[in-house]
């Protein structure tokens, strides 16, 4: 069920499949002729031929099924590895109805649910900028606080204007 280790992908051409029978094998034989002919007109890639070492398609393996039965060959199929999907269940009007409203709230919901995330990241925008401009606030005050220190300390005091007189020493 594999043509050159590709899976094949549907049953081959009607042509494809002729049934010859060759007594002798001379090159001028006309039936040698088409089988030398068709061997030198194989495919050997391209998207006809699937992906390599994937397991048959399901229109080949049926072909090759009733092309077993027909030519009375035993055909030895595994079956694939791919389980096989369940069948579907009926479902009731009043559960589709009962699934159609809960679909409903849920939207309903959920378009609540996204306005919220919405207003709570836009107030958290906010109190970020807020804590930013209270942030440069604070270090503004803390520069000029730095500045007045630094003016404070630099500014002379009645100490240093308090000279002693010359010639007499203090005692």
């Amino acid at each position: 069920m594999r043509q050159f280790g590709h899976a094949m992908n549907g049953p081959p051409r009607g042509e494809d499949l002729v049934p010859f029978v060759i007594n002798n094998v001379d090159l001028l034989n006309p039936i040698v002729r088409k089988v030398r002919q068709a061997w030198a007109e194989v495919v050997r890639s391209g998207p006809e031929l699937g992906q390599k070492n994937l397991i048959a398609r399901e229109p080949y393996v049926q072909w090759a099924k009733q092309r077993a039965q027909v030519v009375k060959m035993p055909l030895y199929f595994e079956s694939s590895s791919l389980p096989q999907p369940p069948e579907p269940e009926p479902i009731l009007q009043e559960d589709v109805d009962k699934l159609t409203s809960k679909i409903s709230e849920l939207e309903l919901e959920n378009t609540r649910l996204r306005l919220q995330l919405i207003k709570e990241k836009q107030m958290g925008d906010d109190l970020e900028d807020e804590g930013k401009e209270a942030v440069a606030r604070g270090q503004e005050v803390i520069a000029r606080s730095h500045e007045e220190l630094l003016l404070a300390n630099q500014r002379p005091t009645a100490a240093t204007y308090l000279v002693p007189p010359l010639g007499n020493p203090p005692v």
